[in-house]
């Protein structure tokens, strides 16, 4: 859950973003023949940042953004030959943007009512919402400087034909997706469970079943946030029903909404990712983490820490891990990373990415 007192700007970055970034292409939401499944994200060139000192490239100071340059090189020769070999993806949270839109499923939040549910039904917008500047950031350092080829695929294909849009894939990168069908949520399960490595880099992502409807390209919400919702009437309901399912599979479940009680991470464990981070920079990483949305990990079985963040006042655990899901591999920030990596471009949030990747 986010406020939306930013959408306007993220509406207008999403509008600079699809204008310059050139190897995007907006695709439809209920188009899903074989050659508008995917898009691809990837870079001209191939040359490796080799900057001593974070330069900021002028933005205008947008919302308090700023577009950096990390400061060491992402990858060396061996690293991109490896990420080269592999077939990469990225969930395009084209849901999610929906319900944040104004009109949109916030309206009916903020002034619940039977007469308010048109807000629950709402057409989809293919957009990024609130990863937009998160997604210029992975496009300008992390795809540039370690070549990486990375296809886009939309939810609502997700949605439409489920498991078999990803089956290819050995990677698929999860950013803030908050809103999932039923269809999306097992595509993504189905995924891990055959062998997949799913990266999530969000604490509040796949927390709220919705339907997705092809043929008009509307959403509606079906069940959490505090509500169910028939296409009706809704009704209080604050059981969420994918906590319990999160946790077996995902290895965590959302806890945290901007409490402040967590901040530094420091790294912990000897998985390979914990010993990479550990060796590029030192102990302790993501030191400008604001207040945000963060996932609880609850379950320790098959679990590997990669870090802990520093715990203020939140009486959770927070912070990078792996968990091991029948055949396949969850790596999870458990915090809102793709914020980190979108307002401040921290050399090691970026570096937590790839070496998740490479961990595949």
């Amino acid at each position: 859950m986010r406020t939306k007192s930013g959408l306007a700007f993220v509406s207008f970055i999403v509008i600079v973003i699809l204008a310059l970034s050139g190897g995007l292409t907006v695709q439809s939401g209920t188009t899903h023949t074989s050659s508008s499944i995917v898009t691809s994200l990837t870079s001209s060139s191939t040359s490796k940042s080799t900057t001593s000192s974070k330069s900021t490239t002028n933005d205008g100071g947008i919302g308090g953004f700023t577009i950096s340059t990390p400061t060491i090189p992402l990858c060396n020769q061996s690293e991109i030959d490896s990420l080269n070999k592999m077939h990469l993806a990225i969930i395009e949270p084209t849901f999610t943007t929906t319900a944040y839109l104004n009109n949109a499923f916030y309206s009916f939040y903020a002034s619940p009512s039977n007469s308010s549910t048109w807000a629950l039904n709402v057409t989809v917008v293919n957009a990024w919402g609130y990863d937009a500047v998160f997604l210029w950031e992975l496009q300008q350092n992390v795809l540039k400087q370690c070549s990486i080829h990375l296809s886009v695929v939309l939810d609502s294909t997700l949605a439409v034909i489920g498991y078999d849009s990803i089956r290819n894939y050995s990677v698929v990168i999860l950013p803030f997706e908050e809103y999932t069908t039923l269809s999306e949520y097992n595509a993504l399960k189905t995924f891990v469970s055959n062998g997949g490595e799913l990266i999530s880099l969000n604490g509040d992502s796949l927390m709220v079943l919705i339907n997705y409807s092809a043929s008009t390209n509307t959403i509606q919400l079906w069940h959490g946030h505090g509500w169910n919702y028939s296409g009706g009437v809704a009704y209080r309901y604050n059981v969420n029903p994918l906590n319990a399912s999160n946790v077996n599979w995902l290895g965590s479940t959302f806890c945290c909404f901007h409490v402040g009680g967590y901040s530094d991470t420091v790294v912990d464990g000897n998985t390979s990712i914990s010993q990479e981070l550990r060796t590029e920079f030192g102990e302790t990483i993501w030191q400008y983490y604001p207040p945000s949305e963060d996932a609880a990990i609850l379950n320790t079985t098959n679990t590997q820490m990669i870090g802990r963040s520093v715990e203020n006042s939140g009486p959770y655990v927070v912070g990078p891990y792996m968990h091991e899901y029948q055949k396949g591999l969850v790596i999870s920030s458990s915090i809102c990373l793709d914020n980190l990596i979108a307002s401040t471009s921290e050399t090691s949030a970026e570096a937590f990415l790839v070496f998740a990747i490479l961990a595949s």
